[in-house]
């Protein structure tokens, strides 16, 4: 399926959904009296959606593949910090919301586990043979700096 623009893209919708949640959850007094643990979760929950857009910018697959896996590492972190706030009884008003949470981060995860693995197949598909300028089809290099500044700036029609 082709997407104009990252907004379009199934993950970065969950992913969305779950830092809405997740600011939601800010105002509950067990995060409200924490700042550091409430902070660390709305970073957590932005990093993801921010991860799958710069990876929609990325004009290289290997790039791609470690902002993804960036992104799925802030989803882990996001589960983890929610289950911290599960014990005791000064969460159990937030149980649903909470379990809610993590199941949007749990499918976020397994959304960007199987775009990598998709990356990571078709660049693998196409190694073996190389065009003339030394690139392996399917893997592209990293521009050079000088090459970022010249080149001019296109809208990249992402796949997947």
């Amino acid at each position: 399926m082709n997407y104009q623009c990252f907004e379009e893209i199934p993950a970065w919708q969950e992913a969305m959904r779950l830092a809405d949640g997740v600011f939601g959850l800010s105002n509950h007094p067990r995060l409200r009296n924490n700042p550091g643990l409430r902070d660390r979760l709305e970073q957590s929950a932005m990093a993801i959606s921010t991860r799958i857009a710069n990876s929609c910018e990325c004009g290289y697959a290997t790039g791609q593949m470690r902002l993804l896996y960036e992104a799925r590492d802030a989803t882990t972190e996001v589960r983890s910090l929610l289950a911290f706030l599960l014990p005791g009884e000064a969460a159990s008003d937030l149980k649903n919301e909470i379990t809610l949470l993590k199941t949007l981060a749990e499918s976020c995860s397994r959304q960007l586990r199987g775009w990598a693995q998709a990356i990571r197949n078709a660049s693998q598909k196409n190694t073996g043979a190389e065009d003339r300028s030394g690139n392996q089809p399917g893997i592209e290099k990293e521009p050079s700096a000088a090459q970022q500044a010249t080149a001019p700036k296109k809208r990249p029609t992402a796949s997947w």
